[in-house]
């Protein structure tokens, strides 16, 4: 059996890998790249192992090169950058549910009840009907795949009809759509005998707006990604599995839970596989899933009870790659229920709920579309019940229907859609030149309604450029001067103490040199290693120890540890321990490694049973860690926390490496955590600064003045949050402790009580997590909060919490353990050196990145005040549309149908005016600059401001579209008196002013007059609406250049539409005698000055009538 295995495998080449022989080992499987699915950069890990790099992502909005690029480019988007962080969010809501009992998700909840990692490996192979070494037999393996499919991603249904049907009849699409079906019906058959060509011309100016808006939906919907179409490519083409006792190479997609997998070096996990066997070195590439490059030990062994399925090292998940040793598995999920899959599947769901703004256009729609449902309403029954009786012949059926279109199409502002898009996308290149990148147009009007925003302290409130200002070593406090002058000269150095503390400084450490000399590495690490190095070089501690093994930090343990070994071939191993103050029998030195450890006092202090102290000046002794040395550390962490000071403790302690199996990392790893569990030795403390931002004060003031609430979440110790805080003004009273949030919830009846709470309150992380609703609903009304000690899973945690509470939330983030908050957020903040990942789940990108202290909190200013901007020109837009644009094109109708008078505006140039002559002054009008400062003025979301309210309706209609339409009908009636005809002719009529000589000709010319009317005073009317508060001579017409351009563009439309000969045939237009613009120019003037005195009257008494209620 064994020859024909090995026989087998050497003869089949995968479309995946290839597998080689080598002498020191079994069996081992070397990458092989494939010409298909997804393309992979070419990438080396730190171990040497050759692994498929992260594809690299091409966003196009991080080009700064290109003065075109607004939105993403509908491309292929690469899973490593998309999946993580939904992958990280499912992952913290099981992890907070295995330790707390709460509600998830239907996703978290499925990964949650999952047991297959806690299950032993012998009652999975009874479960799944299955043997480890015979595998599934062909009976089995049929039965399995009518039960479970394919092994494949089933693509998401593309939901193309309910977005096309989206794109034509959200909004007013479909009230377009029927009233030129209707005026084309109206026009044939119904029109017949003498069908009217006015008619079929309105139907199809009608079609043409109705398809015009379906593309700029279209258009704002274009940049949404693609990410299934790389997902479904990610799986690998063949397996090595086991089939009724043989080894068989089969097509990854046949294979079926209970299937017994075989992998090793370079193979991609072709399913969720839980492992039995596993050579120990074996590890696996997850940054596919999440975003972290580091390879992951795996293990044979179960985890505990109650751990998290998605962390665990049994399970070896679909798309990740081995990148070291081999196993066996048994299949425990495939297609859509791997992990792999869920994740992908869920990033191509659409994302749910309405944005603030559009929540606002739905109302102002739905409101249009009531009034429109109602006027047809109240003119059908007035036809039957009255009209078509006592004015029989005056209203066909044809006329009817075209007159509930007219009301349709005058009461619709169809250049609305298209308005407002373009004052987006304008707002949003306005935003680009400043560096500020929005991801999709909704992210622009969303930035306006932001009322708490979340940062973290490391990197943002604070400079990010720590330094080692204060030492502790054992219990005495040293400054760093007096510690590098211990060391200074030529002397031989001799104090074990400290060369003990600088050897955990530089050696567990995992800041690194570059070749150019630059530094890398966290933060903490830096400053860690820049000090010690000063002192020590760390060339000089590597000649002396050798790292045996390593365990990375993470922010849920809170620590770094490094196993070292006295290096023999530089000088005898016992110099070497003696060098650190550690005496060891003659020919033991070999028999001990050095266990190191640096990370949170209030995690590492509990641990230490001990402390290493001077005896003498050369000289160490370890002691006993008593209540007395106990309370001095303490009240020296205490001390430099209240500075502001990130304090970073370090102990060390003796291990007997023959103990631990260092072939096996899973198992060595676990038993390193055992050993630094306890008994170990403190040997010192480090006191780091990072000092705030420069003039970060000044910022956090305006952002409060904004009516922003500032919350500060970061992973330090609660006093140095709290220390920052109040240094970057975040804090500025009295500061509540969880307890007090008990105590209070518990004295006040649960209510809706929204009221702010005018002090601090400070919770740690460990806290969080016991906090009730009614609890919660406290802690959000405090208008200063600090959250220490927290994690990523708790950051989340706080962001849903305030939404729940109807906040709209901004969050800052740069980090991949960030992107779960991002994606969370109402806006997701990043900047442009934060990883993919965390650009990927952000919906903003700061691309400012000069250096400048300040330039992330002003940068993140200029975005709130265009998001409050871009709210104020669509308000003054939609203001600026609806007089002429609805109210006086509405009644031209209402007059024709219910008092039987000449419809004094046409259809057709209703259309012109909505679409063309007013869409271009609204189209200005995005360009408009704040005319006061806005970051004074509380968020939306805090004064339930409406985009479209009644104090809008009542200038727009009941003041400046009242004036409207009795200017215009005035001047139209004015020309048909000075033609001979008495107003007494058209009034009541119902027709017969049909039979006056030449009527035709002049109601055309009336009606075109009209028009002319209304276009002119929307001119003054566009430089009136320019400003809600201040006079256009403090806010000056100048500083919109595109302003002017308006006048020629709409007076050029008006020569067009009544000056060319036919297009008077064709749509019943007629010249306009030169004293009617004149006319109008004295009109306009009037709503000009109208409104000045107006502004100028609330200026002087803000609390007046007028004022309260001033749109």
């Amino acid at each position: 059996m064994g020859d024909k295995r090995n026989s087998y495998l050497v003869n089949t080449v995968s479309a995946e890998t290839s597998f080689t022989k080598d002498d020191d080992s079994d069996l081992s499987f070397a990458d092989k790249p494939t010409n298909d699915g997804i393309r992979f950069a070419d990438g080396e890990r730190k171990d040497g192992v050759s692994v498929p790099g992260r594809a690299r992502r091409r966003l196009s909005f991080h080009s700064l090169n290109r003065d075109d690029d607004l939105f993403t480019i509908r491309e292929r988007v690469q899973p490593d950058v998309v999946l993580p962080a939904v992958f990280k969010t499912i992952s913290h809501e099981v992890e907070t549910r295995s330790e707390h009992q709460t509600e998830l998700d239907p996703t978290a909840s499925k990964f949650a009840g999952i047991t297959y990692h806690t299950d032993d490996p012998e009652k999975l192979v009874v479960d799944f009907g299955t043997d480890v070494t015979y595998g599934l037999s062909s009976a089995q393996l049929v039965a399995r795949r009518k039960e479970f499919g394919p092994n494949v991603q089933s693509k998401p249904p593309s939901r193309l009809l309910k977005k096309i049907f989206m794109y034509f009849f959200g909004g007013f699409g479909g009230l377009l759509l029927t009233g030129g079906i209707l005026c084309i019906v109206s026009w044939k058959p119904l029109g017949n005998p003498d069908p009217a060509i006015a008619n079929l011309i309105l139907g199809i100016i009608l079609l043409f707006v109705f398809l015009f808006q379906a593309m700029f939906n279209f258009f704002q919907d274009f940049s949404s990604s693609r990410v299934m179409d790389s997902i479904h490519n990610m799986i690998p083409v063949e397996t090595l599995v086991v089939r009724e006792g043989n080894f068989e190479q089969v097509d990854s997609k046949i294979l079926v839970p209970g299937d017994i997998i075989k992998f090793g070096t370079g193979v991609k996990v072709p399913a969720d596989i839980r492992i039995v066997e596993a050579s120990p070195d074996l590890s696996f590439d997850r940054s596919i899933l999440t975003g972290e490059s580091d390879a992951v030990p795996a293990t044979y062994r179960s985890d505990p009870l109650h751990s998290n399925y998605l962390e665990s090292n049994c399970i070896a998940m679909q798309g990740t790659f081995v990148v070291g040793g081999s196993g066996k598995g048994i299949v425990v999920a495939t297609g859509d229920h791997t992990i792999f899959g869920t994740i992908a599947k869920l990033t191509s769901e659409p994302k749910k709920g309405l944005t603030p703004m559009q929540w606002e256009i739905l109302r102002f729609v739905l409101m249009t579309t009531s009034i429109i449902v109602a006027l047809v309403v109240l003119i059908i029954i007035l036809w039957c019940a009255w009209l078509n009786k006592d004015h029989k012949g005056w209203l066909t059926v044809s006329g009817l229907i075209v007159d509930i279109v007219a009301v349709a199409v005058a009461f619709i502002p169809e250049g609305l859609p298209i308005a407002l898009t373009t004052c987006l996308i304008i707002t949003a290149n306005q935003m680009r030149k400043s560096k500020i990148l929005c991801k999709t147009l909704s992210t622009v009007e969303t930035l306006g309604s932001v009322s708490v925003l979340c940062f973290d302290k490391t990197g943002t409130l604070t400079r990010n450029n720590m330094t080692v200002t204060d030492v502790c070593k054992g219990d005495d406090e040293d400054s760093v001067a007096e510690l590098k002058s211990q060391v200074s000269g030529e002397t031989e150095f001799t104090d074990a103490l400290t060369t003990h503390f600088l050897t955990i400084c530089s050696l567990c450490n995992d800041a690194t040199v570059s070749k150019n000399g630059s530094l890398n590495g966290n933060a903490t690490d830096k400053a860690v290693f820049t000090y010690s190095d000063s002192i020590m070089p760390k060339w000089e501690l590597e000649q002396k120890w050798s790292s045996r093994f390593q365990i990375a930090f993470n922010s849920k343990d809170k620590y770094m540890a490094n196993l070292l070994d006295a290096n023999s071939s530089f000088q005898m191993p016992e110099k070497t321990w003696s060098q650190i103050g550690i005496e060891l029998p003659l020919g033991q030195e070999e028999n001990f490694s050095l266990l190191t450890v640096k990370g949170a006092p209030d995690i590492l202090l509990k641990r230490c049973t001990s402390i290493l102290q001077r005896d003498g000046d050369d000289r160490v002794v370890v002691q006993n860690l008593d209540d007395q040395i106990l309370d001095k550390i303490r009240t020296i962490q205490q001390k430099w926390s209240r500075e502001g000071k990130r304090v970073i403790m370090l102990t060390s302690k003796m291990v007997q490496p023959s103990t631990i199996d260092f072939t096996d990392r899973f198992s060595a790893t676990e038993r390193l955590r055992e050993e630094l569990s306890d008994g170990m030795t403190l040997v010192g403390m480090l006191g780091i600064e990072d000092p705030p931002r420069k003039n970060i004060d000044t910022v956090i003031s305006r952002l409060r003045d904004a009516g922003v609430k500032i919350v500060m979440i970061t992973g330090d110790f609660e006093l140095t949050g709290l220390s920052i805080a109040k240094q970057v003004g975040i804090v500025t009273g009295n500061v509540d402790t969880y307890q007090d949030v008990i105590v209070a919830a518990t004295k006040e009846p649960v209510s809706n009580d929204d009221t702010p709470i005018p002090r601090a309150v400070s919770i740690v992380g460990s806290d969080l997590n016991t906090l009730t609703e009614d609890e919660w609903s406290r802690v959000v009304r405090y208008e200063e909060l600090v959250f220490t000690r927290t994690t990523p899973e708790q950051k989340l945690m706080i962001i849903k919490q305030f939404q729940k509470h109807k906040h709209v939330i901004g969050m800052t983030g740069d980090g991949i353990n960030d992107s779960p908050s991002l994606k969370q957020a109402d806006i997701g903040i990043s900047l442009i050196d934060a990883s993919d990942i965390a650009k990927e789940a952000s919906d903003i990108i700061l691309m400012n990145n000069t250096g400048a202290e300040d330039e992330l909190f002003n940068s993140i200013i200029d975005a709130l005040e265009y998001g409050r901007l871009v709210f104020e020109n669509l308000r003054k837009t939609i203001g600026y549309l609806l007089p002429a644009g609805t109210y006086a094109e509405l009644w031209p109708v209402l007059m024709n149908v219910i008092f039987g008078m000449p419809q004094m505006l046409l259809s057709f140039l209703m259309i012109i005016i909505c679409c063309i002559t007013d869409c271009a002054g609204a189209i200005i009008l995005a360009y408009e600059s704040s005319e006061r400062n806005l970051l004074q003025k509380k968020p939306r979301s805090v004064t339930k401001e409406k985009l479209v309210d009644w104090k809008l309706f009542l200038h727009s209609y009941f003041t400046i579209g009242t004036y409207y339409c009795f200017t215009s009908f005035m001047v139209a009636f004015l020309n048909l008196t000075r033609r001979g005809y008495k107003f007494s002719d058209f009034s009541l009529s119902y027709g017969t002013y049909e039979d006056l000589p030449d009527v035709e000709d002049y109601i055309n010319m009336s009606s075109s007059i009209y028009f002319v009317n209304l276009v002119i005073m929307q001119l003054f009317n566009l430089f009136a609406m320019r400003t809600r508060y201040l006079s256009m001579f403090q806010h000056l017409p100048m500083k919109n250049k595109y302003l002017f351009a308006v006048v020629p563009i709409t007076l050029g439309v008006t020569f067009i539409v009544n000056y060319i000969p036919a297009i008077h045939s064709a749509l019943g237009t007629a010249q306009v005698p030169v004293e009617y613009y004149f006319i109008a120019v004295g009109f306009g003037a009037v709503v000009l000055v109208y409104d000045e005195l107006r502004k100028w009257y609330n200026r002087k008494h803000p609390n007046s009538f007028l004022a309260k209620i001033a749109w």
